[in-house]
């Protein structure tokens, strides 16, 4: 056998029909849910809100995507698998590809 004898396999990268995340979105799915305070502890500690600047509390909720954790998972699993899969060897600029 010589040193010319490598056969190279034909990699073939995942395709997903993957919408933007924002588009994925559906009212009222949550990722995290938080259950109120115990009455005890929200005696002990006041107002929450109150303990907020005036200047750093949002005035309408962050714009964000409806999801579960799941959903979000498998989302920038996706992306990440077509972004690799385009890439090849050379790895410089995936976060910026990925995240962007």
């Amino acid at each position: 056998m010589s040193g010319n004898d490598t056969k190279l396999r034909r990699y073939q990268a995942p395709v997903w029909d993957e919408p933007v995340i924002m588009e994925m979105s559906s009212p009222g799915r949550r990722g995290q849910v938080f259950t109120a305070p115990e009455p005890a502890v929200a005696d002990a500690v006041g107002d929450i809100a109150a303990l907020l600047p005036a200047g750093m509390a949002r005035t309408a909720p962050p714009a964000l995507p409806e999801m579960s954790e799941h959903d979000v998972l498998r989302h920038f699993l996706h992306l990440s698998q077509e972004t690799l899969g385009m890439m090849g060897i050379s790895l410089f600029g995936t976060c910026t590809m990925k995240y962007n």
